[in-house]
């Protein structure tokens, strides 16, 4: 089956070279232009058995594009150096070297790729720019690599063991690159919620015991306050010794009123707790931390790292809140020059946290626009200043909406304030029997047409993910070290940009290898104008005949094989059409 495929990619790679040229040429000009090894050079003090990680990471990097997908096809194959074979361990161990910064690695690449772009003029794009933010799940086998965990496909809706990618990468007007990633596990909604339920539920009977403890304080006082003026009506039974004394007495009656109260809403609360307990030991058996037993995340691979290292933060990360680390990507990718015109996220990214830190950005002419789950948070209406949800929000406006012929969609238009934030809401429904979808920018002089124009880039990354799955192995490592992991998504990021770069260059030839099922008509136009191109003339029609939602089948279209052909076939029945019109 890999020879198969290796003919097929030697084939099909003889029409990304010119007639004179041989692979390891145009290899060659690829090494020098990235200047790889002045790059890999800088990890050159953590050697590999004796060789130098300059020369394995070069090795592991250019393995695809001979058609090896593994070091042991690498070495088997008889491409590789004479020397291969006897350093075959020692390319595992630079793998998995805690010490190699990736993250710093793929930010030299972008940064060359972004150098190279501009000293081309005939390579320089005009158009909108972008940080774009997105999760995809990989898939693994077996329950022992370190950090694997039950994890939610949404593109399947089905809970699958392996891991979540999260990769910020920019669009320049021309092509994504990725900036950044990270790596993720996830605990388990059922259980953390169970957990989140119990812990608030302890939290408040703690409260009401602080509450008890100072209510008997309160009381205690009172009782004293009753016998000091029971001792002053005994001594001088004057009318108004005996009006005190009464108040005291009502006050004391009033504060064990209020201790009793307490007490039994204790009782109440504790015996709520017990059950929320019973009902945790339940969810726990059910469905276990990171769907893994307690033996099964025993038997995990782990691996002692150093708290410098790069390997330890990158472990931390599996952890961590995905959109706190998407928001450091971000102003990371900011911080290393890469200004964008908007950040591009979808409804599960987008938080307060996030909007307040774009709208930091604003002097620097970076905006955001994201799509926005219609839950329960409330927005100010202007120039009313009352608070609305999105659903009440739609009813209340619904009637007023605009039309778009362009785009055969409905859309609304409301200013408002989220957070003290001024933004628009774009209520958008593209198609007779679709839903309303809500999108959110702080970018107040946006127009409709021109916010779809610049949303649909945020799909570019679906297409990278698509990319990079399918023809450059993300994904696919069987390495039990989450550090192999991390090293291995990176170098198929490396290796995304370099063809990116080159494909660029050769606008005119394929690169079937990475790019064949992308027609040659499609890869002669930018990324940005054909989705465009799609999205006005070819899925509007079909979601408007099939009667279903315009964003959902694009999403799918682009992960699914089948649809994708299908895209296609529609595409050159149109184009036959017009040749016989």
């Amino acid at each position: 089956m890999q020879q198969n495929k290796d003919k097929k990619f030697n084939t099909e790679l003889k029409t990304f070279l010119k007639d004179n040229e041989t692979p390891e040429d145009k290899l060659s000009e690829m090494t020098k232009l990235f200047q790889v090894k002045k790059s890999l050079s800088l990890f050159n003090e953590y050697k590999s058995k004796g060789y130098e990680l300059s020369q394995l990471l070069t090795f592991l990097l250019l393995m695809p594009f001979y058609g090896a997908e593994n070091i042991y096809v690498w070495v088997k194959s008889g491409i590789a150096p004479s020397n291969a074979n006897s350093c075959k361990d020692a390319y595992y161990v630079s793998k998995n070297d805690e010490r190699i910064n990736w993250r710093l690695l793929l930010l030299i690449f972008a940064k060359r790729f972004r150098t190279l772009v501009n000293i081309r003029e005939t390579l320089k794009k005009e158009g909108i720019t972008a940080i774009i933010g997105d999760d995809s799940p990989i898939q693994k086998t077996g329950k022992k690599m370190e950090n694997i965990s039950l994890i939610h496909d949404h593109v399947t809706g089905n809970f699958i063991f392996g891991f979540k990618i999260l990769v910020v990468g920019f669009w320049d007007g021309g092509s994504f690159i990725p900036l950044d990633f990270s790596i993720h596990r996830e605990k388990g909604s059922q259980l953390e919620n169970a957990r989140k339920t119990y812990r608030v539920a302890e939290k408040r009977l703690q409260n009401i015991n602080v509450k008890i403890a100072k209510a008997c304080k309160v009381l205690k006082n009172k009782k004293e306050r009753v016998l000091r003026h029971r001792s002053r009506v005994k001594e001088n039974p004057t009318n108004t010794n005996i009006k005190f004394l009464e108040t005291a007495i009502a006050s004391e009656k009033k504060a064990a009123s209020k201790v009793n109260e307490l007490k039994k809403e204790f009782v109440l609360k504790d015996t709520k707790l017990k059950e929320l307990k019973t009902e945790l030991k339940k969810v726990e058996k059910r469905y276990p931390a990171y769907g893994l037993s307690r033996k099964e995340r025993q038997q995990q691979y782990k691996k002692k790292r150093t708290i410098v290292s790069s390997g330890y933060i990158r472990n931390k990360e599996a952890d961590a809140s995905k959109i706190e680390i998407f928001i450091a990507m971000v102003l990371r990718a900011l911080k290393n020059g890469f200004i964008p015109d908007y950040i591009l996220t979808d409804s599960w990214f987008f938080c307060q946290d996030l909007l307040n830190t774009v709208e930091k950005m604003k002097k620097k002419g970076v905006r955001l626009l994201s799509m926005v789950k219609q839950d329960r948070r409330t927005y100010t209406l202007l120039p009313s200043g009352k608070n609305y949800n999105a659903h009440s929000l739609l009813k209340l406006y619904e009637r007023n909406a605009c039309y778009s012929r362009k785009l055969k969609a409905h859309y609304i238009k409301i200013p408002v304030l989220y957070g003290g934030v001024r933004v628009n809401l774009f209520f958008v429904r593209i198609g007779a029997k679709a839903t309303w979808r809500l999108l959110i920018t702080n970018d107040l002089n946006l127009a409709f047409l021109k916010m779809m124009e610049v949303y649909q880039i945020r799909w570019s990354i679906e297409v990278f993910f698509k990319e990079c799955k399918q023809y450059l192995n993300l994904g696919g490592s069987h390495s039990s070290d989450f550090d192999g992991q991390i090293a291995d998504a990176t170098i198929a990021m490396l290796q995304h940009i370099m063809l990116t770069f080159f494909k660029r260059m050769n606008y005119q030839q394929s690169f079937g290898y990475l790019f064949k099922d992308i027609s040659s008509e499609i890869i002669e136009s930018t990324l940005a104008e054909r989705l465009w191109e799609f999205f006005l003339e070819v899925i509007i029609n079909i979601c408007d005949i099939l009667k279903i939602d315009i964003v959902e089948i694009y999403e799918e279209a682009m992960k699914n094989a089948e649809a994708m052909k299908l895209m296609k076939q529609l595409i050159y029945y149109k184009k036959d059409l017009k040749i016989a019109a």
